[in-house]
């Protein structure tokens, strides 16, 4: 779509929100100053979409249910936000590091919410920066609940480059990851993409069990290591399983968790 159509479209959007109701062809004529023809040819195209709808008016258009989807994202997001900033806060203070919540967006993940402890490591990354599904804790959280045939999409369009001393970088030691990472439920990273620094991460879900969310505690790899990952790991998930069901996820049961013993040697 060139960025004519888009303004247009747009515009459309506008007018309609203005309008606080419907518009016909002659309105969007008039406010939008373009031929008859060519609104016919948007109203068309948007209605085809699910942009709009046919007013109860005859030959009036209203927004249509698609924006419900979009609304629906976003009401989700401020509400995640909300419910989840204050176990952040307790889980800060708690663990003395910094908290960070994160959302996937493609193949990225961003960084949504974020808490810091005035203790240790300065986490330098801020919300709404973003980081590669494949390194990073909080990113694999996103990476392993995602479906097979997504994964494999996303590894075949995506060079794994590193960024610090050991970043995963072969598919295979990164399923392998994937894999540990799903079968004890929380993710951790030992410098995979900022230097010094360690993470420890687990999933949000909402009603229907998918990962729409991920909860991490970064700190310096002196504070968050191999052998006090299990500790740290058993706060992430209880972290965020209230959080979880907070948005009413029902998670069932907790036997289903599966913990690594502390101080197991893991290659990262």
């Amino acid at each position: 779509m060139r960025f004519n159509t888009l303004a247009k479209a747009i515009e459309i959007f506008d007018l309609l929100l203005r309008k606080r109701g419907s518009v016909d062809v002659h309105e969007l004529t008039l406010f939008l100053h373009m031929p008859k023809s060519t609104a016919y040819a948007y109203l068309a195209f948007l209605k085809d979409k699910g942009f709009l709808d046919i007013a109860d008016q005859q030959g009036k258009y209203k927004l249509g249910l698609r924006f419900l989807d979009y609304a629906s994202i976003v009401r989700n997001q401020i509400r995640l936000s909300s419910i989840a900033l204050p176990h952040m806060r307790e889980l800060s203070k708690s663990l003395r590091d910094t908290v960070i919540l994160t959302v996937r967006r493609g193949g990225y993940t961003y960084i949504v919410e974020k808490v810091e402890h005035g203790v240790g490591l300065v986490y330098m990354r801020n919300i709404g920066d973003r980081r590669p599904l494949y390194c990073g804790a909080s990113s694999k959280i996103h990476l392993a609940y995602m479906k097979e045939a997504e994964v494999n999409q996303y590894l075949k369009q995506t060079q794994l480059k590193s960024y610090a001393k050991n970043t995963i970088t072969t598919r295979v030691k990164l399923m392998d990851d994937l894999g540990r990472t799903r079968r004890r439920g929380y993710a951790f990273s030992n410098q995979e993409i900022d230097v010094g620094a360690s993470g420890v991460a687990a999933p949000i879900r909402n009603t229907q069990g998918e990962v729409v969310a991920c909860i991490c505690v970064v700190g310096p790899t002196n504070r968050i290591n191999n052998k006090n990952q299990g500790s740290i790991a058993r706060a992430v998930i209880h972290c965020a399983e209230i959080i979880s069901r907070k948005l009413e996820y029902s998670e069932g049961s907790r036997d289903e968790i599966h913990y690594e013993k502390e101080g197991e040697d893991e290659k990262h």
